[in-house]
């Protein structure tokens, strides 16, 4: 009897252990419904609208723009170096320095120079007279009477008497002596200046180069499938480099019909004026317009890149519709739409981040 009211105990016992778990149970979910109930019916839906801005998808001819990234060179740049050797004396230029045509920009010692000038001045003196006597061994010829004396005796007489060797050391010494100043041979700026007074002349490597920068040019590579983009006079735009971008003005005077191995092509374009914040070897970006008839084209702010595609939204009844499209040609303002909408299609310019398909929108 004992053994049947602790069987009876247990049960009643157990029974209601299991109420109370499943009564927590119930209320535990009950709970977790509420605090993750959604709304029954459309009235207790409060969404504020995204507001968006719209375009006409409009066809136009497009600005494309093709960008490269160049070198400054010119098509003057004077390698200024000493032909003969010396002390450098005079050295009144400086890197930077912008000088004038003719103007002084070293000076070599000269003194001998001075001395091996007027040593041949008295040599050709000498052979000046010996010359008389020579041309009385060949004849009745006198030197005023040059003209008449046949060509043959007077070339002999030249070499017998040494009057043409002393005409020629003449004009070499001369020109030495002028070769111990060097001059500007255009207006520029001068670079790479190596020397100092009181040091040896290199005759092996330049003192400084002079470069004019009125004669400036970019030299870039454009890819091959841009080619027929390209004409001899097209207008280039050159970007320097620094915190405030300035942009000259070039036009394109050489393509090179070579393809390198990159798939590049060799395009040069002439600056049209010079600036000071211009140097030689300077790295510049180069951006080449070119006009591209019936175009579909868009603000580019209504380009996204949605799961790794281009993606437009499109506005029909305070709708946001999701479209993949084609992109065609771009430049830093619009796009050209090859595929995925139509021409007057109401595009989503602004407000577009966050959008979903099918979403309803307000405009602005």
């Amino acid at each position: 009897m004992r053994e049947l009211h602790r069987y009876i105990f247990k049960g009643i016992l157990g029974l209601g252990l299991m109420v109370m778990l499943g009564t927590w149970g119930c209320k535990t979910e009950e709970d977790a419904r509420k605090s993750y109930a959604l709304p029954t019916s459309a009235s207790e839906v409060k969404w504020e609208k995204t507001k968006v801005q719209t375009v006409v998808a409009r066809e136009s001819d497009f600005e494309a723009e093709i960008f490269s990234n160049g070198k400054l060179k010119t098509s003057r740049k004077a390698h200024i170096q000493f032909q003969i050797g010396g002390m450098i004396q005079a050295l009144p230029i400086r890197n930077g320095q912008y000088v004038k045509k003719g103007q002084l920009l070293a000076r070599i010692d000269d003194a001998s120079y001075q001395l091996e000038r007027e040593s041949a001045q008295q040599r050709l003196e000498k052979a000046a007279l010996e010359i008389q006597d020579v041309l009385l061994s060949f004849g009745d010829y006198a030197v005023e009477d040059s003209a008449q004396i046949p060509a043959g005796i007077w070339a002999a007489a030249q070499n017998k008497s040494g009057l043409r060797e002393a005409r020629i050391n003449l004009k070499k010494a001369q020109l030495d002596l002028t070769r111990t100043r060097l001059r500007a041979p255009f207006s520029g700026y001068v670079a790479q200046l190596e020397g100092n007074v009181f040091q040896p002349a290199s005759q092996s490597k330049p003192l400084c180069f002079v470069i004019d920068p009125n004669k400036f040019y970019v030299s870039f590579p454009v890819m091959e499938s841009e080619l027929k983009k390209l004409a001899i006079g097209q207008p280039v735009q050159v970007i320097a480099p620094g915190g405030k971008q300035a942009y000259y003005e070039g036009e394109i005077t050489e393509i090179d019909p070579f393809v390198d191995k990159n798939g590049a092509i060799q395009v040069k374009a002439q600056l049209a004026k010079a600036s000071k914040d211009l140097i030689f070897g300077m790295n510049v970006q180069v951006v080449i317009q070119t006009t591209i008839a019936d175009q579909l084209i868009l603000p580019k702010t209504a380009l996204l890149q949605r799961q790794g595609r281009s993606v437009v939204f499109t506005l029909s009844n305070d709708t946001a519709y999701w479209n993949y499209v084609e992109v065609s040609h771009e430049n830093s303002e619009e796009i050209c739409i090859a595929k995925g909408i139509e021409k007057g299609a109401e595009v989503i310019t602004e407000g577009n981040l966050n959008l979903s398909h099918k979403q309803v929108v307000q405009t602005n």
